[in-house]
């Protein structure tokens, strides 16, 4: 999805389209990328799908789209989120140099216009090697607890504190072959980050994960003791904490060979017990989840190749059950449903053929907007 490109990037502005959809445009058939919540303002979503970005005020009930298709291609900007502030997205450059930093591109009136960030200070070059490649470049992680405070991985750990404008490289200081892969981040007082480091590996399903924990705001770092070949999932729901309990956090990871095993920890990542949303089914393996603001989690779940189910928790992943699953005709193409996320105690689906769905605290089935 990502193209790279030795070159430096300025300040980009693209104009909002005359021939961007109207309020409310979303499009059921087009399949759903990305969701991204705003941490304080709940009702604010933004999705993305293969026409562009979708802004929503009201939790995912309807949409706006801010740019045309081609507009917010020329933006250059992918799997935007939304900070803490309720105002800003900052979306992942998708034209990104194998020299330099790259920053990613911040629009502060809801996705109309883009502008890219800027490095301040020296930078702490991370060598992506002579073969070009995907290499340590991840959606921006908005800080819960700041407003205006996000991180950024591309080979280091890079962080911004006034809402993307400008980049400083962060610690710990990574070097081939390892690199900054995912982060998560706890609410409330304790400012505890679990950041996932990776390395390359023969095969690439079982890529080599560390997890390192800081409890002062990324100052410091230690390494803790992790399940078995943490999973990265570029949808960024492979590792977060449960907002209700900031102590709890679940994790995918890998038991033996296999990927899709979900572990929880209930003190902030130091040990960790495997979980199993779909019971003792035989091959069923975890492909995302997604924690609500009261602790609830859903969990997509499937075997060999065919999503099986969503299960439900309502005591932060310790306890299973069955929870309402999207069913459609026989006759329609195979529906893959994700990515998931929550707005608030409401949980958001996106799927490959059918748009985009909500799944509001006791309902018995999903609705569209």
């Amino acid at each position: 999805m990502l193209a790279l490109a030795a070159l430096g990037l300025g300040a980009l502005a693209v104009a909002q389209s005359a021939a961007a959809p109207p309020n409310g445009g979303f499009s059921r058939a087009r399949p759903v990328s990305w969701i991204s919540v705003a941490p304080s303002r709940p009702a604010l979503v933004w999705v993305e799908t293969a026409g562009g970005g979708l802004l929503s005020d009201d939790a995912g009930r309807s949409f706006r789209a801010p740019l045309s298709t081609a507009a917010f291609g020329r933006a250059q900007v992918a799997q935007a989120t939304l900070l803490a502030d309720g105002k800003t997205l900052v979306a992942m450059p998708t034209v990104w140099s194998a020299q330099q930093f790259t920053a990613p591109r911040w629009s502060a009136d809801g996705g109309a216009t883009w502008q890219a960030g800027a490095l301040k200070g020296v930078d702490a070059h991370y060598d992506f090697g002579a073969v070009s490649g995907f290499a340590g470049e991840s959606p921006v992680t908005a800080d819960p607890s700041d407003p205006r405070t996000a991180w950024f991985c591309q080979g280091n750990l890079y962080v911004t504190h006034d809402a993307g404008r400008t980049w400083a490289v962060a610690t710990p200081r990574l070097k081939r072959p390892w690199h900054c892969a995912a982060l998560a981040i706890a609410t409330g007082g304790r400012h505890t980050l679990i950041l996932l480091v990776q390395s390359k590996a023969k095969n690439p399903k079982l890529v080599p994960g560390r997890l390192l924990r800081s409890l002062n705001g990324g100052a410091t770092w230690k390494q803790l003791k992790a399940p078995h070949s943490p999973q990265l999932d570029y949808n960024g729901h492979a590792l977060a904490f449960d907002p209700a309990q900031p102590s709890t956090l679940l994790m995918i990871g890998a038991n033996g060979a296999k990927l899709g095993a979900l572990y929880r920890s209930v003190d902030a990542g130091l040990s960790w017990k495997r979980v199993r949303p779909a019971g003792k089914a035989p091959g069923a393996v975890v492909d995302e989840f997604a924690y609500a603001a009261d602790g609830r989690v859903l969990a997509l779940v499937r075997t060999a190749d065919q999503q099986q189910g969503i299960f439900a928790s309502a005591d932060g992943g310790a306890h299973w059950t069955t929870a309402p699953s999207l069913r459609f005709d026989a006759t329609s193409p195979a529906i893959h449903a994700s990515p998931l996320a929550a707005s608030g105690t409401t949980f958001l689906l996106g799927t490959n053929q059918r748009g985009f769905y909500r799944l509001t605290p006791g309902a018995r089935r999903w609705a569209g907007p």
